[in-house]
């Protein structure tokens, strides 16, 4: 699977995303404090959730990989992590990390978690090479240059 954005929330407010690169593993946006934008994107992910459900429940030929983005909570931390093999569990969903975390310790790569809806900050498809939902990568993406733009958009599969 293609790398994908990650973003933490870690306080003190910043204009502009910092790109964090890892090798062999995706990229993550590092965003300091409170985003007015991103807690958007957030809102509207969850009052569209049931189109990522009912879209992964009946998939059409031309949409793939499926995936959520969830918060996860360690004591003071709040990390967002993108999921993959993504699966309706009543009003949750079951996945696997699709990441190494940045600053959790109790979350791994590869390991299968189930999230409440509650959890849900943003989803994701790819409809014909096209991005559906996404709307906290749209949001982030607004604030990256052209080259950070190119570079998600290459590595994530995607056209916005």
């Amino acid at each position: 699977m293609a790398a994908f954005f990650v973003c933490l929330l870690l306080g003190c407010q910043r204009p502009h995303p910092e790109l964090i690169t890892r090798a062999g593993e995706p990229d993550a946006v590092k965003v300091k404090g409170d985003d007015a934008r991103l807690d958007e994107a957030r809102r509207q992910a969850k009052a569209s959730l049931d189109q990522f459900t009912e879209a992964l429940k009946a998939p059409h030929k031309t949409q793939a990989r499926f995936s959520l983005k969830a918060e996860f909570v360690e004591g003071k931390v709040h990390e967002y992590m993108w999921l993959k093999d993504v699966r309706p569990e009543g009003f949750d969903f079951t996945g696997t990390l699709a990441n190494t975390p940045v600053q959790l310790k109790k979350r791994q790569r590869g390991q299968r978690v189930r999230v409440k809806s509650a959890a849900v900050a943003d989803w994701m498809f790819v409809d014909g090479g096209g991005l559906v939902g996404g709307y906290t990568i749209r949001t982030l993406a607004d604030g990256l240059t052209a080259e950070e733009r190119q570079h998600l958009e290459k590595e994530g599969g995607f056209t916005l």
